[in-house]
């Protein structure tokens, strides 16, 4: 691909991403993430409905890995808990950029995709999808 095709690339897909509806935006109080900290990002279907839009269904992809699951109790009560790590990567044409991404959640299947969507959303990041 050529640096003017991979710059209109880049431009449309920060574009599409700089028209999404202020609902696109999904924040969580630090109580909820139980992290120490809020967040703030981008949610997962719009993400993925700008790369459709502006790529085409067929024009992008990703893959994951699971790289670590752990199981334990958490909570005053305790309760079980799973937590996942997973490598994704996101291609676009013949390139592609990698990251991991991890969650930690009630039951397996709420902490796999959590650890999916939250890869998902740091690796097209790289492309400059969600940059703000």
């Amino acid at each position: 691909m050529s640096k003017n095709m991979e710059n209109k690339l880049y431009k449309n897909l920060t574009d599409a991403v700089d028209m999404l509806p202020k609902e696109a935006v999904e924040k969580a109080d630090k109580s909820v993430t139980r992290k120490g900290y809020d967040t703030t990002g981008y949610q997962y279907q719009f993400l993925v409905n700008v790369m459709n839009e502006v790529l085409g269904i067929d024009g992008w992809g990703f893959t994951y890995t699971i790289v670590k699951e752990h199981q334990g109790a958490w909570g005053s009560i305790p309760r079980p808990f799973h937590e996942v790590t997973v490598d994704v990567k996101v291609f676009i044409g013949e390139t592609m950029r990698q990251c991991v991404g991890g969650h930690k959640a009630d039951s397996y299947a709420d902490a796999l995709k959590g650890a999916i969507t939250n890869g998902f959303k740091k690796t097209v990041a790289l492309f400059g999808v969600g940059k703000k």
